[in-house]
């Protein structure tokens, strides 16, 4: 199996996903509750808003490729539409949990603090371990720091991605 990544106007992940029925496309959501005029929603967001992915058995064919380029608000395939490259080996590993077309993240009632040290339990980035540089109590999400590749990363999680 090979999964590409496909760029699309941010917001339309859904709607493109709907147009190529005919391929086999994921589009990862989790599970948000938004706060709209003192009233909490349950939302449905994606985890990667302006991407989506594409599954293929084989490397992407020219009917296919031209399809993506004719599809409203299909940006681009990465890497580019001359040279598609499908997510190699370490790429995929990280993410693999998440192409479930079933997947939804949930939500949690854990309660962190800045400086608490975590290890991510669920996604791509199971087993890391960070240190939390700031929460959103009410969105129920922290931003971690993160060592990987020898560079310090911080990146956002929600409550039921992580654990002290």
């Amino acid at each position: 199996m090979n999964y590409y990544v496909l760029q699309v106007v941010t917001g339309t992940e859904n709607k493109v996903k709907d147009s190529l029925s005919s391929l086999d496309v994921i589009n990862p959501e989790r599970k948000l509750i938004i706060r709209r005029k003192g009233k909490k929603l349950n939302e449905v967001k994606s985890i990667f808003p302006g991407y989506i992915f594409l599954k293929t058995k084989e490397n992407i064919d020219n009917v296919t490729l031209q399809l993506l380029k004719d599809t409203k608000n299909v940006v681009k395939i990465l890497n580019s539409y001359k040279d598609p490259i499908p997510l190699c080996c370490n790429q995929l590993d990280l993410i693999k949990p998440l192409l479930n077309p079933n997947f939804k993240a949930e939500l949690s009632n854990v309660n962190f603090n800045k400086d608490d040290k975590i290890v991510v339990i669920n996604g791509p980035l199971k087993e890391l371990e960070g240190q939390i540089i700031k929460v959103d109590k009410r969105k129920q999400r922290a931003t971690v720091q993160i060592e990987m590749y020898n560079k310090v990363h911080k990146i956002n999680f929600s409550y039921i991605d992580i654990s002290k």
